[in-house]
């Protein structure tokens, strides 16, 4: 456990590839659980690594299955969290020298510890833990895809982080923007818990496919699969941009409540056509003012005296006709 650890701090073991889903998905009891399955010396499942050769001197090393065990152990090891009070079998036994010199069992209540709580008997039983590692060596980028979704198979990926794995070709330019750009946790209302399970990926998704390849929409694998094909990294520049822009205009708590994980898409295109009109950014944030106030419910002739009320409570908001 410690070597591989220490490969996460030196960044020869890299976690961050784009197609992998993010950390944190455990709840506390997991957490808890895989923490004391380690000290007691119990087994866990082997993680996998895929090696992908950049040239001839140089390699990277991609965690592709074992992210969250990796780093829950981290996290435990940097006293980040303490062991649940409702551990299962919560106690371990050890041996160690009495006063009289004599080896002595000892019996360790594990729950309410943290790494920095633990003997040093129980701390060195955590830092020499054996995890089995397979490592798939000389992958292309469409080989780690594979494997990624191999090992996820049987386990809770959600649509969301399913649905990325078809975009290995793009998919580093969809983080790069979900992952860094500020819009997203200052501006929007997008919950942590969104953020956290690969929804503002989508959110990116389509927005890019709204904006750049609309007759061509769908939505799902098959938007995967098109934009992998079809997006460009230009079209990903251009959104990242206009996401600055919108940033220094909208406000969290009043037009930031248009900017959800339902409707962002929407908006961001139509931001993108109103950059071509050559007017100022504050213009936009007037109309999103006036469409919270009462645009929103206001009826068209062109589409059968319907408001974006009615479509907005249609159940098939992501279909075709109705993007």
């Amino acid at each position: 456990v410690k070597t591989l650890l220490n490969m996460f701090k030196r960044k020869q073991l890299n976690k961050n590839h784009p197609l992998q889903r993010k950390a944190d998905q455990w709840t506390d009891e997991a957490k808890s659980g895989l923490v004391a399955t380690v000290i007691k010396g119990e087994d866990v499942d082997s993680i996998k690594i895929c090696e992908q050769i950049l040239s001839s001197t140089e390699f990277i090393l991609w965690l592709i299955d074992g992210l969250q065990r990796l780093t829950v152990l981290e996290s435990y090891r940097n006293n980040a969290f303490k062991i649940g009070k409702s551990l299962e079998m919560p106690y371990v036994y050890y041996q160690k020298e009495n006063n009289d010199g004599e080896m002595e069992t000892i019996k360790y209540d594990l729950r309410g510890r943290y790494f920095e709580d633990l003997p040093e008997e129980l701390q060195d039983a955590f830092d020499s833990y054996a995890i089995d590692v397979v490592k798939h060596l000389d992958c292309t980028d469409e080989e780690v895809a594979y494997h990624i979704g191999r090992y996820n198979r049987q386990t809770s990926m959600n649509t969301n982080q399913k649905n990325i794995l078809p975009m290995y070709k793009v998919a580093g330019f969809i983080k790069k923007i979900s992952d860094n750009n500020i819009f997203f946790e200052e501006c929007g209302s997008y919950t942590e818990i969104e953020i956290r399970k690969g929804v503002v990926d989508r959110v990116v998704s389509e927005s890019i496919m709204t904006m750049f390849h609309l007759d061509n929409w769908n939505k799902g694998k098959a938007m995967s699969k098109f934009l992998n094909e079809n997006a460009t990294q230009k079209e990903f520049e251009i959104f990242e941009t206009e996401l600055d822009r919108l940033s220094r205009i909208i406000d969290k708590k009043t037009t930031g409540k248009l900017f959800n994980s339902k409707n962002s898409f929407i908006w961001f295109a139509a931001f993108h056509k109103f950059t071509r009109y050559g007017v100022e950014d504050s213009k936009f944030k007037d109309f999103l003012i006036a469409f919270q106030n009462d645009l929103h419910c206001k009826t068209f002739e062109e589409y059968d005296n319907d408001s974006f009320d009615t479509y907005e409570n249609n159940k098939s908001t992501k279909d075709k006709k109705v993007v």
